[in-house]
């Protein structure tokens, strides 16, 4: 009951902080950005997406926007262009649920290629500096999350030994 509420919290903290950092990201960048209302393009190239449904989402600092929705075709395919007018935050989202976080900019192009199966962790992505540096931060959270999780994992299954307490 206690590592379950302890693992509650910690994963309450990560949500917060996340939030925090990509809202004060959003305000810096935003706020210095100086570029012309412009087209961001993203596009996709995913093995094993056939058929299945990817979301684009805006988000900003009290919602998120689903903006488009696709079934990728045959090849595994799709191009995604949108009307931007400042920096923000995009997500892409799979059919897991998990998503790929993406800092666009005016004229910013965006390539995703890999494995819808491992997606967002098992792709590659062809982006500008900030959203490279954004998902580095996510795929190292990703990570950490997994130790956690691990020792979680360990320390339930031996908290009842003879001698657990005593390290």
């Amino acid at each position: 009951m206690v590592l379950k509420q302890q693992r509650n919290s910690v994963k309450d903290v990560m949500k917060k902080t996340i939030q925090a950092i990509l809202g004060w990201m959003l305000l810096l960048t935003g706020g210095c950005s100086t570029r012309d209302t412009g087209e961001a393009v993203i596009e996709t190239e995913l093995i094993d997406a056939a058929g299945k449904v990817f979301l684009l989402q805006e988000m900003d600092t009290r919602t998120v926007r689903t903006v488009d929705s696709v079934v990728i075709g045959p090849d595994g395919r799709h191009t995604f262009r949108l009307a931007v007018a400042q920096t923000g935050f995009w997500l892409l989202g799979a059919p897991t649920g998990k998503v790929l976080v993406l800092m666009l900019s005016p004229g910013d192009h965006v390539k995703v290629s890999g494995s819808a199966t491992g997606f967002p962790d098992h792709i590659e992505l062809a982006a500008p500096e900030e959203t490279m540096a954004l998902q580095a931060f996510f795929a190292q959270t990703r990570l950490n999350e997994r130790k956690v999780d691990s020792l979680e994992m360990l320390i339930a299954d031996h908290q009842e030994d003879e001698n657990f307490y005593e390290f």
